[in-house]
């Protein structure tokens, strides 16, 4: 960092604290942290179908399971996905497909298996050397209903108990989510209508045995909703612990696993009736597509007046029937037609492609490949284009390499003028009471027709812990040929740009901010 030393300027001194205080502080959080999946697999015995789940360190498992279509679901706390999330087809007669991703990044990551069952059976789960087992019954070899945790050398440890009879909110242990956003009057909270939340339903905000708030779900989605604060006692805060009961003497049980007889072959016709949209969701889709129509009349006799159809298409593939392939496409389109006041007409299309592309990606190699028009999360200096990213993962490093061109700034189409081409190294430390902090550096090159447009190194560095924010970005050009004349010198600080937000105990949030980003001669 000593090019930060030898800035000339007012700021320098703050400047080169701010990222010598962000160093520090990632020495300080550098020690171990998540536990990582690492790997899958499918093992298929005469009695057993089992899921292996192969970690690397300490995660924290919690298990339940799902009605219509019936699933079992294995959340492991403290967990990290390298490699985002991919499916895998079953067995077909016990397992359908197998469904893994990372759940929730913060405050605390969870990794999630989900296992889409041909119908409702009996599964352990079974801690083994190097992982989870996570075991189904065939239909011939089922006895009665139970569902439990058990360690390998000791198969009385029961993490989640059997029940004989139906359960009760007291017997039948309830699933936990965290508040991830506040409002004054909202709490968005890590869980949805696939962890059994309906709207209408009511939480419990925990701290150890103390309820600090009760929340009413008002709006959901599959794996997120919106709760209004009902009432509180206590202070609370992103990060807290929610936790809801899952059934009552007269309902079906949501945690236990389901036995053979007529309760599981209802849940397994019901399943077979799959509906179009249905369909599509289990091959992986989830998106919209809507259109909106506008049109202005005009009085004044000057010609202004038009129709305007638009629509706009946002679609998600994970894991496309079956594959280790995703799909992202967002889409918006419109068409002017005018009425001039001669009399004569005119019309006049426009169309935007945000994002259209393929991803490859791989848990066992921590790879991925993309290709089409995509950006980079990593480096917010890369703006749109069209290419291909190949990223590799590891539970705390992120490094990739990328090349394509820039679409066309007027008509947004696929253009080669401006050629991109960057290499990049992310770091991201374990979260420590809270806080997580990241540190990017990378490399950029571009050029215009084969010439010098802009060569310079990216770094940017954000510090999070809930209350604190803090977020500083740098560039540094690199001056050689044309550009070396223009600008007087080797290196030149183009971008600088820092922020902070503070939150304080009551709900003030305080910003700061410093930005000398200046216009760069390409």
């Amino acid at each position: 960092m000593r090019w930060l030393m030898v800035w000339r300027g007012p700021g320098a001194i703050a400047w080169g604290a701010l990222w010598v205080t962000t160093a520090l502080v990632v020495g300080i959080h550098s020690e171990a942290g998540a536990g990582e999946v690492t790997a899958l697999d499918l093992e298929e015995g005469r009695d057993l179908v089992t899921v292996m789940i192969r970690v690397e360190g300490e995660v924290e498992p919690h298990i339940f399971d799902l009605e219509d279509p019936p699933r079992v679901v294995v959340d492991l706390g403290n967990g990290r996905m390298l490699a985002g999330g991919a499916r895998r087809a079953g067995d077909g007669e016990v397992v359908r497909t197998v469904r893994y991703s990372q759940f929730v990044l913060e405050p605390e990551p969870v990794a999630r298996v989900v296992v889409d069952l041909a119908k409702a059976t009996e599964y352990h789960l079974i801690r083994r050397s190097g992982g989870f087992a996570l075991e189904f019954a065939r239909p011939l070899s089922i006895p009665a209903v139970e569902s439990k945790v058990v360690a390998e050398s000791s198969p009385a440890v029961v993490a989640v108990p059997t029940i004989d009879g139906p359960p009760t909110k007291e017997a039948v242990p309830s699933p936990a989510a965290t508040i991830t956003y506040l409002t004054l009057s909202t709490a968005y909270v890590s869980a949805g209508h696939e962890d059994g939340l309906a709207v209408g339903d009511e939480l419990s905000v925990l701290h150890g045995e103390e309820v600090l708030a009760t929340l009413r779900v008002d709006d959901l989605s599959s794996r997120r909703a919106a709760c209004k604060i009902l009432n509180k006692t206590g202070e609370v805060d992103i990060g807290d612990v929610v936790a809801w009961a899952v059934a009552s003497p007269d309902e079906a049980p949501r945690i236990l696993g389901l036995g053979p007889g007529p309760r599981s072959e209802q849940l397994a016709s019901a399943g077979s009736a799959v509906g179009a949209r249905d369909w599509l969701r289990n091959q992986g889709f989830r998106g919209r597509i809507s259109g909106r129509f506008l049109t202005v009349q005009d009085r004044t006799g000057t010609g202004q007046s038009f129709t305007q159809p638009s629509v706009d298409a946002r679609v998600e593939g994970r894991n496309v029937a079956g594959s280790d392939v995703d799909l992202s496409l967002d889409l918006r389109t419109r068409r002017t037609f005018r009425d001039e006041a001669d009399g004569s007409s005119s019309q006049e299309g426009r169309s935007r492609v945000y994002r259209a592309n393929l991803v490859w990606k791989s848990l066992e190699s921590r790879l991925s490949l993309t290709l089409g028009r995509q950006y980079s999360p990593e480096l917010s200096s890369l703006s749109i284009f069209d290419g291909a990213s190949l990223v590799l993962r590891t539970s705390h490093w992120t490094a990739g390499l990328l090349s394509g061109s820039q679409p066309d700034p007027v008509s947004f189409g696929y253009s080669t003028e401006i050629r991109e081409h960057s290499a990049f190294a992310q770091w991201i430390s374990s979260q420590v009471r809270g806080t997580r902090v990241s540190v990017t550096a990378g490399v950029v090159g571009s050029y215009t027709h084969s010439e010098i447009n802009r060569e310079y190194l990216a770094l940017q560095s954000h510090l999070s812990n809930g209350r604190i924010s803090v977020y500083a970005s740098q560039d540094v050009d690199l001056n050689r040929g044309w550009k070396r004349e223009v600008e007087g010198e080797a290196l030149s600080l183009t971008n600088s740009y820092a922020s902070l937000r503070y939150q304080m105990a009551d709900r003030t949030t305080w910003a700061l901010g410093f930005d000398n980003r200046r216009s760069i001669r390409l």
